[in-house]
């Protein structure tokens, strides 16, 4: 998938990934999503994580927290081990999430007044399909009047 990370909102994300934006910020928890698709991670007590900080030779069993710091930045990671206190991250793969923005793009495009040949291009895929994709209503955007 094209990388699209960066048209991406905190809105745009799953619950739990925006509890995590708001910790840490939309770039890590991004590096995150980038590094990490698709993996639980768990981390640390918060006095456990300290104890590591202070003598990195005791963390065998700290792996997943290294592997956030090293993505994130230890201050990060502190500040998530603070936060969630021992629990495990899932770190959604965001194909949906970034199919949908994707697709959110095309159709601003053409709403522009792009042609369909040059949005195809742009993103590179077939004019049909960049057709399907502008034709199509997401379900959130489908209102009803009674």
């Amino acid at each position: 998938m094209e990388d699209w990370f960066e048209s991406l909102a905190e809105s745009d994300l799953p619950p739990g990934m925006r509890q995590i934006a708001g910790v840490v910020g939309m770039g890590p928890t991004l590096a995150l999503c980038r590094a990490y698709p698709g993996i639980p991670l768990s981390l640390p007590m918060f006095t456990t994580a300290v104890r590591w900080v202070s003598n990195p030779d005791t963390a065998h069993r700290m792996k997943d927290f290294r592997l956030i710091a090293k993505v994130i930045g230890q201050e990060k990671a502190m500040a998530l081990a603070d936060y969630f206190n021992g629990t495990v991250l899932y770190v959604p793969k965001l194909d949906e999430v970034l199919r949908n923005r994707k697709h959110e793009l095309i159709r601003e495009d053409r709403k522009r007044g792009i042609p369909y040949r040059d949005i195809a291009l742009k993103y590179n895929i077939s004019d049909r399909w960049v057709r399907e994709i502008v034709d199509h209503v997401p379900d959130k955007q489908l209102s009803f009047e009674l």
